[in-house]
């Protein structure tokens, strides 16, 4: 809008003081200085990130190994339109590119398809991960692993007996496999491949079978007539076209090896009763085993065409398992990508520096890291660096009730920060979701008790001895109690449940938030004040966005770390002093709004006011209070998380003082108003995902938020001007201002 022309003279004068006024004003609710005129103070600025850095336990759970890299067999050339006698006919069209030289490119484009495919992801993933164990750690595969395909000139062998004579056509179906290959990284992968597929066959030993009866031949061949599951299916349209489905077993052999499995389950289920005395177990392990090589045989006949010899039949299954290895194997061009991405962006111990350069590239003070699980890596990395030496992890939980797998932690820089007491809560969402506290055999409370920490790390709940104190009700715990825990060196431990232990995961989620209570290091200047405390939250919610109920599941989190975060904040109080800012940091798994979300609501730009916010993200800001740091940022947020399916922001860092009530207003994506402090976030990486050059074959960057065509998405290497992004996450950070009052 055109400004109307100002009057000259000390009208003029005065109208500009007027708005330099309305600018101070402004300026000062922006900043959040909210004590008022004259109220003595110091101004505490920190630096606060948070990062999920995709925990080295979990980087197998992404899609196959293969995903990140694979091409797939390339589209047959385009078909040429008809030519009249006024034009010269076209050139030949150029021949078919062969993906690997083994005669089943015709075979794999009628399974599979061209490009990318979905159903040999879900073979790798559903078949040969879960049955065949080609990457557990309790078998010697381990296939993804890129020292296994190092080297030019080695020689793989593979164990291939003649196939028999006495079958027939049936043996000439498709050509016998060399006995010895020239071992580029596709041959050796066929090679390790078909290894492991005999070897799954022949499960029918304790000492072949490292995870006991977990995920035998049994539990993956199950009669379709008796049940129908999504993992035999799959095997059948990928296993079928080489021969060992069994689509074409009569009734009455599918009963037979029913009958067989039920004989298993029988001996099982003996074996686990309670008053069976050890020797009698023992021996009802021996007949379970011989249950199950009973099976065994009996199946690899049948796979086998009903070949009459043992020798017979393993010729003809390596046979066939050789070129099932085939048809899901990849071609050498495809294998070098993969390969490459997975050493430097899926092994662990590139990625550990990789994820250290990231965070020491913000200069934070406090850090709140999910899916960790290698703690002592990443903080043996952190030290290492100049820019990080001075972090110290000071809060770390396992998202179990054992000492296993990821969990989250808060690191923190101890010449910045003394740690004075530090606690956890472990949620019980989806139990209150599923109303199990309402006369299903315990109650969901709020409870207490002290926990352990050593070194920063929380002991599980499972290693100690608990004396939980109900925190709701007439024999509520006063925060003076948890109080003497805090100052006794204990952890708080908050639960909504006193069953704890594996067995009994109905009623906890395996997903918990760290607390820790960091006292600035007074100096000489500020010695005539309070020391500055902070409260900081590290968290990670329930998983897997757009999707309703695990939206209802996050909000149900969400308000159990605040009921617990309440009573921790009161006891932190009694026992140190004031606090002064809370930073709530995590990986919400939440966008801010349902239009991030394809069909979830009418408006479609996450960047409009009339989005309607997501549960979680809604309880945070609108009821308690919270100022989303990231959010104060003009038009569409950048997403935090990018991979080929899907690219949201959902990390956070939120900020409050701690005396603001629920209902006191003031949050949201902007201002800070009465906070009394401020965040200002910094810049969050754009990733763009990567794709293979037609020409050279090489990696080349796609267009920002294109994800048709890649060929691999995050963690991925450095393409380009792009740096290796060494998490499927970016790290977000900020500076938080803070004011303390003298």
């Amino acid at each position: 809008r055109r400004a109307s022309p100002q009057p000259s003279g000390r009208r003029g004068s005065a109208g500009l003081l007027r708005l330099l006024v309305i600018l101070a004003m402004a300026t000062r609710a922006t900043v959040g200085l909210g004590l008022g005129p004259g109220v003595p103070r110091r101004e505490v600025s920190v630096r606060v990130g948070q990062y999920n850095i995709l925990a080295a336990n979990l980087a197998n759970n992404l899609k196959s190994w293969f995903w990140y890299g694979y091409s797939g067999l390339r589209p047959p050339p385009a078909t040429t339109t008809a030519t009249t006698l006024a034009t010269p006919p076209p050139p030949p069209p150029p021949p078919p590119q062969i993906y690997r030289d083994d005669g089943l490119d015709g075979l794999r484009a009628e399974v599979f398809g061209t490009g990318r495919s979905p159903l040999l992801a879900d073979f790798w993933a559903g078949v040969l991960k879960k049955y065949v164990k080609i990457w557990s750690l309790y078998f010697d595969y381990e296939l993804q692993r890129p020292s296994l395909y190092e080297g030019e000139d080695i020689e793989a062998e593979i164990d291939v007996a003649p196939m028999p004579q006495s079958l027939g056509a049936a043996a000439v179906k498709l050509p016998l496999a060399e006995m010895r290959l020239a071992a580029g990284p596709s041959e050796r992968l066929v090679a390790l491949l078909q290894e492991a597929l005999l070897d799954f066959l022949y499960r029918d030993r304790l000492d072949l079978a490292a995870e006991g009866d977990k995920d035998l031949a049994h539990h993956l061949f199950v009669s379709p007539h008796h049940k129908a599951t999504l993992n035999f299916a799959t095997w059948q349209k990928v296993a079928g076209p080489v021969g060992l489905g069994l689509l074409d077993l009569p009734v009455a052999d599918w009963e037979a090896l029913e009958e067989k499995r039920r004989a298993i389950d029988a001996e099982k289920h003996a074996a686990a009763a309670p008053a069976a005395p050890a020797p009698v177990r023992d021996s009802l392990s021996d007949m379970r085993w011989e249950c199950i090589a009973d099976y065994n045989r009996a199946l690899r006949r049948h796979l086998a065409d009903g070949a009459d010899s043992e020798e017979a039949i393993r010729g003809v299954l390596a046979h066939k398992c050789r070129r099932l290895a085939e048809l899901v194997s990849f071609s050498d061009a495809d294998m070098r990508d993969i390969l490459r991405i997975q050493h430097e962006s899926f092994d662990w111990q590139q990625r550990v520096h990789g994820i250290a350069d990231e965070m020491a590239k913000r200069n934070c003070h406090i850090w709140a890291v999910a899916e960790i699980d290698a703690y002592e890596d990443i903080s043996g990395a952190l030290a290492r660096n100049p820019s990080t030496s001075r972090l110290r992890l000071v809060a770390y939980k396992h998202r179990k009730t054992i000492r296993a797998d990821d969990g989250v932690a808060i690191y923190a820089d101890v010449e910045r920060f003394d740690v004075e007491g530090v606690g956890f809560v472990r949620f019980s969402s989806a139990a209150e979701y599923r109303g199990l506290g309402k006369g299903g055999g315990g109650d969901l409370g709020l409870r207490v008790h002290a926990g352990r920490v050593e070194d920063g790390i929380i002991t599980p709940e499972t290693e100690y001895e608990r004396q939980p104190i109900p925190l709701e009700g007439d024999e509520a715990a006063p925060a003076a109690a948890v109080a003497e825990m805090l100052t006794g060196g204990a952890a708080v431990a908050y639960t909504y449940t006193d069953n704890l232990k594996p067995e009994q995961g109905r009623w906890f989620d395996e997903r918990v938030a760290t607390f820790a209570v960091l006292k600035a290091k007074v100096k000489e200047r500020e010695a005539d004040g309070p020391p500055t405390r902070i409260l900081a939250v590290a968290t990670h919610l329930w998983h897997t966005q757009n999707n309703p109920t695990n939206e209802r599941l996050r909000l149900i989190e969400a308000q159990q770390m605040m009921r617990a975060l309440t009573h921790f904040k009161e006891a932190a109080t009694a026992a140190f002093g004031p606090l002064h800012a809370e930073i709530v940091c995590g990986d919400f798994n939440d966008a801010p709004n349902l239009a991030w979300y394809e069909g979830r609501c009418n408006e479609t730009d996450p960047s409009s006011a009339a989005a309607p916010p997501t549960p979680v993200y809604d309880f945070m800001v609108r009821e308690q209070g919270y100022l989303d740091a990231l959010g104060q940022v003009e038009g569409r947020r950048t997403p935090t998380t990018f991979t080929m399916a899907r690219s949201y922001p959902i990390d956070y860092i939120m900020v409050r003082r701690p005396d603001h009530g629920a209902s006191g207003g003031g949050g949201g994506s902007g201002g800070g108003g009465s906070f009394g402090l401020a965040a200002r976030a910094d810049d969050v990486q754009r990733v763009r995902l990567a794709t293979r050059c037609g020409a050279s074959g090489d990696l080349e960057l796609l267009p920002y938020g294109t994800s048709r065509g890649a060929v691999t998405g995050t963690p991925m290497p450095a393409v380009g001007e792009q740096p290796t992004v060494p998490s499927d996450h970016v790290p977000v950070s900020a500076t938080v201002d803070i004011e303390v009052p003298l």
